[in-house]
């Protein structure tokens, strides 16, 4: 299986995982499944860009979760 295939196979796994998910948060296991989303999508980001630090592709990550839940300013030059 090329390198392309097992990332689309992986990532249609997780998404099938975090419908599931939505489904069963009684159940508690929505921390975990958020742990497991989030590895995923940082190996598939880390593959994708292998001259990148992992420190790099995480702050990205980390970055872009306050940019959804509105917590990030604008900077102001001078």
């Amino acid at each position: 299986m090329h390198f392309q295939q097992a990332q689309l196979k992986l990532l249609l796994e997780v998404i099938k995982m975090e419908k599931n998910l939505s489904k069963e948060k009684d159940l508690g296991c929505e921390s975990l499944m958020n742990t497991v989303s989030e590895s995923v999508w940082l190996e598939l980001a880390a593959r994708a860009n292998p001259d990148l630090p992992l420190s790099f592709i995480k702050d990205l990550f980390e970055a872009e979760k306050e940019r959804q839940e509105g917590l990030l300013t604008e900077y102001q030059f001078g």
